[in-house]
C-alpha cells in the first residue's frame, strides 16, 4: 500500500471508503436496533397468545389482556420507520462513487503500464538499431575488433534499459489489480445494500399492514360493546387470527 504522499486521489479514494464504511456501519448499526425493537413489540404479544394453544380456552381476564396488548401494539411507531430509504440510497451514493473512481483510477494505471511497456520496446529496439549502426560503421572502417564485442555490449544494455526504474511495472500492475479488486468489492457492497433496502421496505410494509388489520380488528369489537357475548366472540377471533 505504497501511497504518495503527493497522490492525491488515492489519498481521497482511502478517504471515500473509510466515509463510506463509516455511514455503511452506522446505518447496520441502526437497522439491528430496529429489528430488535420490532421482534421485542410482536414478542410481548406472541408471550401471551402463547398461555393456551386454543383461545376459546382464555378467560375474560386474558381475553382483555391480549386486546390491551394489540391495542398497544397497535399505536406503537413502527420501528423500521427510523430507518428510512434515503439512508441506503445514501449508501448507494457513496459507493456508486467510489467505484467510479477505483475503475477511473484503474484505467489510468492500466493505461500507463501499457504505455511503459510501449516505450520499453520502443527503446530496446531503438537501442539495437543504434548498435546495429554502430557496428556497420566500425565494420566498414576496418574496427573488426570492437565489432566483435559490440553484440555484447548492446545486449547488455538492452537488459540494463529494461530494469531501469523509469520501465518497472510491477507496482503498478499490483496496485492495478487492487483498484480492480476494490472497484468489484464496492459492486458486490451496492448490490447487498440494494437488496437490504428492499427487504426492509417489505418488512416495514408488513409491519404496517398488521397495525392495520388489528386496528380495524379492534374497531369491529369496539362496536359490540353493548353486547358483552359479541364483543367477547370477536375478541376470540382475533386471537385466533393473531395466533394463525
Amino acid at each position: 500500500q505504497q501511497i504518495s504522499a503527493s497522490n492525491s486521489e488515492l489519498r481521497d479514494l482511502v478517504r471515500d471508503y473509510f466515509d463510506s464504511s463509516t455511514e455503511a456501519g452506522r446505518t447496520c448499526a441502526i437497522l439491528l436496533q430496529c429489528i430488535n425493537q420490532a421482534r421485542m413489540n410482536y414478542r410481548k404479544i406472541q408471550n401471551i397468545l402463547s398461555l393456551t394453544h386454543n383461545p376459546e380456552d382464555f378467560t375474560n381476564e386474558e381475553l382483555n389482556l391480549v386486546m390491551g396488548e394489540l391495542s398497544s401494539f397497535s399505536i406503537l411507531d413502527n420501528p423500521l420507520s427510523i430507518s428510512p430509504p434515503t439512508q441506503f440510497q445514501t449508501i448507494h451514493d457513496l459507493y456508486s462513487s467510489m467505484q467510479k473512481k477505483l475503475t477511473k483510477r484503474k484505467w489510468k494505471i492500466t493505461k500507463r503500464v501499457k504505455l511503459i511497456g510501449l516505450v520499453k520496446k520502443l527503446s530496446s529496439a531503438g537501442l539495437i538499431l543504434a548498435c546495429t549502426a554502430v557496428g556497420v560503421f566500425l565494420a566498414l572502417h576496418g574496427c573488426v575488433g570492437v565489432v566483435e564485442v559490440l553484440p555484447g555490449f548492446c545486449t547488455k544494455m538492452v537488459k540494463k534499459l529494461r530494469r531501469s526504474r523509469a520501465f518497472r511495472t510491477g507496482y503498478l500492475s499490483t496496485l492495478s489489480a487492487q483498484l480492480d479488486a476494490a472497484a468489484r468489492g464496492a459492486y458486490i457492497l451496492i448490490r447487498d445494500f440494494d437488496t437490504v433496502s428492499r427487504l426492509v421496505t417489505r418488512l416495514h410494509d408488513e409491519i404496517e399492514h398488521n397495525r392495520a388489520v388489528i386496528k380495524i380488528c379492534l374497531r369491529n369489537r369496539e362496536r359490540h360493546t353493548g353486547d358483552p357475548e359479541r364483543a367477547e366472540a370477536e375478541g376470540r377471533r382475533i386471537c385466533r387470527a393473531a395466533k394463525g
